[in-house]
């Protein structure tokens, strides 16, 4: 399963703003992070997505995609979180993402302060492939 094909749709919609390097701020990436936010890029509203496989098939894949929305003002995050589940959530309509058939939304609610980060986090949620 190629995860970077949905890296990809999220940062074509330029709903996250763009984390900066910080040793060259007119420099800038997708603040859309696979497993962790790397040390040398700086945000203040970024993604971290990970993922598990449910069962393994042959034919028919399953997994879930975790995505966790990581703010340093936590007001950011219920806005970003509603325009992430608009455009990642496929439950009545076909699936624009190349390779996945469907993604449905599983909300999982709640927002905690992480220490390490400094950020506040809202797992999003899982999304059933």
């Amino acid at each position: 399963m190629d995860f970077e094909k949905v890296r990809e749709y999220i940062a074509n919609a330029n709903i996250v703003p763009k984390a900066v390097f910080k040793t060259d701020k007119r420099k800038k990436a997708d603040a859309i992070f696979f497993v962790d936010k790397p040390d040398e890029l700086q945000a203040d509203n970024f993604i971290i997505y990970t993922f598990n496989e449910l069962d393994g098939g042959k034919d028919l894949r399953h997994f879930t995609l975790t995505i966790k929305i990581c703010c340093v003002d936590p007001l950011n995050i219920v806005s970003l979180k509603e325009n992430l589940i608009k455009l990642l959530n496929f439950y009545d309509r076909p699936c624009d993402i190349e390779n996945i058939v469907k993604l449905v939304f599983s909300n999982e609610g709640g927002i905690y302060f992480d220490e390490n980060t400094k950020c506040f986090i809202n797992p999003t949620g899982r999304f059933v492939i």
